[in-house]
């Protein structure tokens, strides 16, 4: 699954990836 939520202009994208979670932060 794609999970992506933005958070007071930050956005936060994290795809899990079998038993890893791979998260992402864009400004």
């Amino acid at each position: 699954q794609f999970c992506m939520t933005s958070i007071g202009g930050q956005f936060l994208a994290s795809e899990r990836l079998g038993s890893n979670v791979v998260v992402r932060v864009r400004w």
